[in-house]
């Protein structure tokens, strides 16, 4: 744990660490003579200075401060990404901000204490979102599964389904002639719904629809999706759903592949008994045949 409790850091610590930071554009280490005045000088706060030794920024000594390698890398990223950098760090040691953070639902930001609310705004990190933004919640949640799982490449997989989730709002944006209410259900409350997005069945209706996006880097040809139970189990309770496939996703083509339940289920094993299956693969050329 930091030894600097994140309820005691608010929205001027952090932009004081970053005019601190400027200080040292020319200079590695400064008296604590010197930081106190610039302190003073720029109406900054002495937490600050706690904050980014105890993010490794600085190195604090009885009679000076130095910046580090990582604090000079910090410095050089622009304003918004120095806010939203400093809260993923304050994450990754603060286990009671990261599970805050982890199950936060954004449409709901307001249940939160208003001191994170502040941070997280002041970080750009509250609806409406931009791609920057959707890709820090991404990886903050994928952090902590990292964590019980180091041998998989949870992010990087994440970050290729988040990229399929893009497309296909902006293909319901289109298709729905840019109606509002189309929610990205993944990024505000993660993906223990079960589906990645709501949309709606048409234009002019108010019936919602459920979509579990998938994608791959390959090609159809040798691309697989991997449905789990949960997502299966959502799909069979709730009304309209379906499925986008986005193979190539990084060559994509105008509009997903679409599947139905009814064409899943050809692919979806048959349960026996007390037995339930976790997690299964499918070829994705099997279920655009």
């Amino acid at each position: 744990m930091i030894s600097l409790s994140l309820l005691e850091t608010n929205s001027a610590d952090i932009t004081s660490l970053y005019q601190l930071l400027a200080f040292f554009q020319t200079e590695n280490t400064h008296s604590i003579e010197s930081i106190n005045q610039y302190i003073q000088f720029v109406n900054g706060t002495q937490n600050s200075v706690h904050l980014a030794h105890d993010l490794h920024f600085f190195c604090v000594t009885d009679d000076s401060v130095t910046i580090t390698e990582r604090g000079r890398e910090f410095s050089n990223l622009s304003t918004i990404h120095q806010r939203r950098q400093v809260l993923f760090e304050i994450a990754k040691q603060d286990h009671v901000f990261l599970s805050v953070l982890v199950n936060a639902r954004l449409s709901r930001i307001g249940d939160i204490r208003r001191n994170y609310q502040q941070l997280l705004r002041d970080a750009g990190l509250l609806p409406p979102l931009d791609s920057g933004a959707k890709k820090w919640w991404i990886i903050l949640r994928c952090y902590l599964r990292e964590v019980r799982e180091p041998d998989q490449d949870l992010t990087r997989l994440a970050l290729i389904g988040l990229r399929g989730e893009e497309l296909s709002l902006e293909y319901e944006k289109r298709r729905l002639q840019e109606r509002e209410g189309i929610e990205h259900t993944s990024v505000d409350v993660g993906d223990g719904e079960g589906y990645d997005i709501l949309s709606f069945v048409d234009e002019g209706s108010r019936d919602r629809l459920r979509i579990e996006v998938k994608a791959s880097v390959q090609d159809i040809d040798t691309a697989s999706i991997y449905l789990t139970w949960n997502e299966w189990e959502k799909a069979l309770m709730f009304g309209p759903h379906e499925f986008h496939l986005w193979p190539n996703v990084e060559s994509p083509t105008q509009e997903p592949i679409i599947v139905t339940v009814e064409q899943m289920l050809e692919h979806v094993p048959e349960e026996r008994g007390a037995g339930r299956w976790d997690k299964v693969s499918i070829p994705m050329i099997s279920v655009f045949e």
